[in-house]
């Protein structure tokens, strides 16, 4: 499975699928970053996601098997040689170790050396904690609602 799976940057003429990937798997959008919810409701969806592909301070990388895309990740830029990432696959990918591959090959290319890499995750999202655990990450920091994990680079 890991060798159809590609994960690169996602540039403007891309939008557009990655809106429709948001809206069929009922994504909502928070301030910074799709997330689970009940329903779309986001009706300035396009706006918002536009906003992050053309920021400074972060990026989408697309995740994608035989050519489609099929999850994201979003990297924000939180100060030097750092930065904070969120994903998401579609539900037809969940707990298929698609978004563990996708997050080990989104650290395996950031090029900033060295690199630390922090995701920071619902103490009750027990599949994002596997995600990120076995793609290497460990916890940092703990909270009553939150765990943070963080990778270094090479």
């Amino acid at each position: 499975m890991q060798s159809s799976i590609e994960v690169k940057v996602l540039l403007e003429e891309d939008l557009d699928l990655l809106v429709e990937l948001v809206k069929e798997n009922e994504l909502y959008l928070s301030e910074e970053w799709p997330g689970i919810g009940t329903r779309y409701r986001n009706p300035k969806i396009k706006l918002q996601l536009r906003g992050v592909l053309e920021s400074d301070d972060s990026n989408i990388w697309g995740v994608f098997i035989h050519s489609s895309l099929v999850g994201a990740v979003h990297v924000g830029y939180r100060e030097l040689n750092s930065l904070e990432v969120g994903y998401f696959v579609s539900k037809q990918w969940s707990n298929q170790g698609v978004a563990t591959a996708a997050l080990q090959m989104f650290a395996d290319k950031v090029s900033l050396e060295p690199c630390t890499i922090r995701a920071t995750v619902n103490i009750d999202n027990v599949p994002s904690i596997k995600v990120v655990e076995k793609a290497g990450f460990t916890v940092i920091k703990r909270t009553s609602t939150k765990l943070i994990y963080c990778k270094a680079g090479s």
